[in-house]
């Protein structure tokens, strides 16, 4: 509920005057000001937290406590009708390499304002930051390799159990993988709104990753063949990720293709086939169309 500041004071300075407060005067004053400071203080962390869930209601202009609480009422049956949904999503995107899971993840969060978990960025996070385990999935992605399960769960837990996660929702990009990595989904009980299953061939995932190129200083990836860098020293020093070639692709579509069935039978009631035929906006579409209307 809102209201002016003025008409918020006299309110409570009549609420407890009429409740017997002992405040008086200049001291009855200071205390409603700052009851009002801190309900300002502390209120934009909750508009944050539920933005586009939330109601205004003025009740200025309404000091009957019958006539608010029928308005109230009658609000609750609304159904609310935004780009939204009602309930912080859970969307995994799963598919073959150069499917386009993670451009698609990034436009997804920005837009339904969900927490993007890259299962890719986060392992090379740990690479910076724990040379230990480093070598190991440095080794394992420059081979094609599943970076062992007991890493990319611990990751994946830590980061699930934050608060940001929790109210916002998340999409998952990458993430399940295997059968250890589902079971924590499992453990954690976070079932899923949507999943969403990237389907195209080895040879498609092929052509795609071999104009794929990053630019080391900023670590935006380019493709030769369809986003180009304008800057010429952009271009000179991009570089080809040693995941991105052709016999390492080969091993990574093999590994996908092995726990394929694991997870088309795990998520069989919440998938959404995506053909790798589509252009990115139809597919943004799609995606988009099943975070609105969940199955479940």
């Amino acid at each position: 509920m809102k209201g002016d500041d003025e008409a918020s004071q006299e309110t409570i300075k009549e609420t407890m005057t009429n409740n017997g407060t002992g405040y008086f005067g200049n001291e009855l004053n200071e205390v409603i000001n700052q009851a009002i400071q801190e309900y300002l203080l502390h209120i934009k962390g909750v508009q944050d937290a539920f933005k586009g869930f939330i109601y205004e209601y003025d009740c200025t202009s309404r000091p009957q406590v019958n006539v608010v609480g029928n308005d109230l009422a009658k609000m609750l049956r609304i159904r609310f009708r935004s780009t939204a949904p009602r309930r912080p999503p859970r969307v995994i995107l799963l598919g073959p390499p150069g499917s386009g899971k993670t451009t698609q993840a990034q436009n997804i969060a920005q837009k339904f304002g969900l927490v993007h978990l890259c299962m890719k960025d986060m392992l090379k996070a740990e690479i910076q930051q724990k040379p230990h385990l480093g070598k190991v999935i440095s080794a394992a992605i420059h081979k094609g390799e599943p970076v062992p399960d007991e890493i990319c769960v611990q990751i994946m837990e830590q980061r699930l159990k934050q608060s940001d996660c929790k109210v916002n929702g998340f999409i998952l990009d990458g993430f399940p993988k295997t059968e250890a990595q589902v079971n924590l989904l499992k453990a954690m009980r976070l079932k899923p709104s949507l999943v969403c299953l990237f389907e195209q061939t080895e040879q498609v995932s092929i052509h795609r990753l071999k104009h794929r190129r990053t630019d080391p200083q900023t670590g935006i990836q380019y493709n030769l063949e369809s986003k180009q860098p304008t800057d010429e020293l952009v271009e000179a020093r991009l570089l080809e990720e040693a995941e991105d070639r052709e016999e390492v692709v080969k091993k990574r579509y093999s590994n996908w293709q092995l726990n394929l069935s694991l997870m088309e039978e795990t998520y069989k009631q919440m998938i959404q086939n995506i053909q790798s035929d589509k252009t990115p906006e139809q597919v943004e579409e799609q995606i988009c169309e099943g975070i609105q209307n969940p199955l479940f």
